[in-house]
C-alpha cells in the first residue's frame, strides 16, 4: 500500500523533472533564430515527453487561428478537413481565452466546447487539451495536445507552465523572422490595435476627442468678435439748472419719470421774493406820488428824481418777476430725467448755475463703445455688431460703427478709445439712455488657434521683443 509520503515524494520528483524538461526545452529555443524551427523543437520536445500522439501550435492571424506546425509532419495542407476543424478547436479556446480539456472535467462544465467534441468525434481521438498563450494577457495562440490516455492535473499545469515560458521568446521570432514590409505593417498594426482597440475605451475617447479639437482648431475658422462695454445715449440732452439762490420747496419729477415740454419739475421758495415784490411796488406808488406833487409845483429838479427813482423802481420790480417766473423749474422739452432724485432735492439750498436736473429726449439713439487699444486696429467705420443690454441680455441688437475717435483716454488704468454707432432697427420702449451692456463687433473669419493665442503671442513679442 502507497502512503503519503510516496506519493508527495514521486509528485516531488515529477515537477523536479518538469522543471528540467522545461529548461532544457527553453535552451534548445533560445538557440534559434527562425520562428518555424522554434515551433517543430516545442512540439516534437513536448510529443516526446508526454508521450503524445500529435502538439500541434495554432498561431492567432488576423481574426483566425492558423497552424503554424505540427510534432513530426515537416509539411502539411492548410486546406485539410483534419487541419481547418483543428483550427477551429484552437479558435473555440482562443476566444475564450481558457484552457479547454476534453473529456470535459467537472471544474470545467460551463465551458464551450461544440468545436472539440467534433473534432474527437470525426477523427477518433480519445483525449485533447488546448492551452491559449498570452501576451499581456491577451492569447496569440494556442497550443494543442492529443493522446489516447488522460491529461494528469501535474501534466497540465506543466503545459500550462511551458506555454508562458516559452511564448514569449516564439512571439519575438514570430515579429522578427518576416522581411521588412510585414515587420512594419505588423508594428503598425500593434499601435493601431491599441489605439482602437476595445480596451481602455474612455482614455481613448478623450484622446480622440482632445485630437480632433486641436485639429479643428488648428485648420478651423469662425467670427472673430471684439468684446466691449457700451452705453445707450441721446443726441440730445438738457441741463436743467438753479435760475437763483435758493431753496427747493416743491419737487414733481425724478429719475426715470417721463415729462413733457413744460412740465414742471421743482419750484424754488419765493416767499423772500414775494415780500421783495411787494417792498418795490410800494416804492413805485411812492415815487409816482412824488413826481407828481413836483410837476405840480413846478420843481423840475424834484420831478427829474423822482422819475429816476420810479424808472429803477420798474427794473427791480421786472427782476423780480422774471426770478419769479423762473422759480417753477419747467422741462425744456420731453424726455426723461436721468439726473435728480427727490429725496435729496427737497429742501436743498442751491446757487445759481447749479445743475439739479438732466433730462435725456427719447430718440436719436447712438451707443458708445470703450474698445481697448489692443483692439482698435482691428476695427473700420462701417464694422458690424450686436449688442445685448443687461436688462435684456436674452435679445440682441443690430448696430454699425460710425465714428473712431483719434485719441484715447484713460479709463480704469487702460487706453480706450470711445467708438459710437448707430442702432439699426426701430428703437424699443424699454430703451432709456444711461443703460448699459456688453458689444460685440465683427472682425471677420479667422483661425481658431489665432483667436485662442494672438493676445499670449501679441504680449511676448512686445515685452519680450521675439519676432
Amino acid at each position: 500500500m502507497t502512503t503519503s509520503a510516496e506519493i508527495e515524494t514521486k509528485h516531488l520528483k515529477q515537477t523536479i523533472d518538469l522543471f528540467d524538461q522545461t529548461l532544457s526545452l527553453m535552451l534548445l529555443l533560445n538557440e534559434e533564430d527562425r520562428f518555424l524551427s522554434a515551433v517543430m523543437i516545442l512540439c516534437n520536445e513536448l510529443a516526446v515527453s508526454l508521450q503524445s500522439s500529435r502538439i500541434t501550435l495554432g498561431w492567432l492571424e488576423g481574426r483566425y487561428i492558423r497552424i503554424q506546425g505540427m510534432s513530426h509532419i515537416e509539411k502539411f495542407e492548410p486546406k485539410m478537413g483534419a487541419v481547418q476543424d483543428l483550427e477551429s478547436a484552437m479558435e473555440e479556446a482562443l476566444d475564450q481565452n481558457e484552457e479547454i480539456v476534453f473529456p470535459l472535467p467537472d471544474e470545467q462544465w460551463k465551458a464551450v466546447i461544440r468545436a472539440h467534441e467534433s473534432y474527437v468525434r470525426k477523427y477518433g481521438v480519445e483525449h485533447i487539451v488546448s492551452i491559449p498563450l498570452r501576451i499581456d494577457e491577451d492569447a496569440v495562440a494556442v497550443l494543442s495536445c492529443e493522446r489516447s490516455t488522460a491529461f494528469t492535473t501535474l501534466e497540465i499545469r506543466g503545459l500550462r507552465m511551458v506555454c508562458d515560458l516559452v511564448i514569449r521568446r516564439l512571439f519575438d521570432l514570430k515579429q522578427n523572422d518576416r522581411w521588412f514590409g510585414a515587420r512594419f505593417a505588423g508594428w503598425i498594426r500593434n499601435k493601431l490595435s491599441k489605439v482602437f482597440g476595445f480596451e481602455h475605451t474612455f482614455a481613448k475617447l478623450i484622446g480622440l476627442i482632445c485630437t480632433a479639437l486641436i485639429v479643428y482648431a488648428i485648420f478651423g475658422q469662425k467670427e472673430y468678435y471684439i468684446k466691449a462695454p457700451c452705453i445707450l445715449k441721446t443726441e440730445k440732452l438738457a441741463y436743467v439748472s438753479a435760475p437763483y439762490n435758493g431753496y427747493i420747496s416743491t419737487v414733481n419729477a425724478q429719475i426715470g419719470d417721463i415729462v413733457k415740454k413744460g412740465d414742471l419739475l421743482l419750484e424754488l421758495d419765493s416767499r423772500d421774493l414775494r415780500l421783495k415784490e411787494a417792498e418795490i411796488v410800494a416804492d413805485i406808488h411812492q415815487f409816482a406820488r412824488a413826481e407828481e406833487k413836483a410837476r405840480s409845483q413846478d420843481h423840475l429838479a424834484d420831478m427829474r428824481i423822482a422819475q429816476a427813482r420810479l424808472q429803477r423802481s420798474n427794473l427791480e420790480l421786472q427782476r423780480v418777476l422774471n426770478f419769479l417766473e423762473q422759480a417753477k423749474v419747467k422741462a425744456p422739452f420731453a424726455g426723461i430725467v436721468v439726473q435728480g432724485e427727490r429725496q435729496k432735492l427737497l429742501g436743498a439750498p442751491v446757487r445759481e448755475g447749479d445743475v439739479i436736473y438732466k433730462i435725456a429726449e427719447l430718440g436719436d439713439y447712438y451707443v458708445q463703445l470703450d474698445v481697448n487699444e489692443e483692439d482698435i486696429h482691428e476695427i473700420k467705420s462701417g464694422s458690424t455688431g450686436e449688442i445685448a443690454f443687461l436688462s435684456r441680455p436674452e435679445v440682441k441688437f443690430p448696430i454699425q460703427i460710425y465714428q473712431i475717435s483719434y485719441t484715447a483716454s484713460i479709463k480704469e488704468k487702460e487706453n480706450i478709445f470711445e467708438i459710437r454707432a448707430i442702432l439699426e432697427g426701430t428703437p424699443q420702449n424699454w430703451w432709456r439712455p444711461g443703460m448699459s451692456g456688453i458689444a460685440h463687433i465683427d472682425a471677420g473669419k479667422r483661425k481658431i488657434i489665432w483667436i485662442l493665442t494672438h493676445k499670449t503671442i501679441d504680449f511676448i513679442r512686445l515685452h519680450l521683443w521675439l519676432i
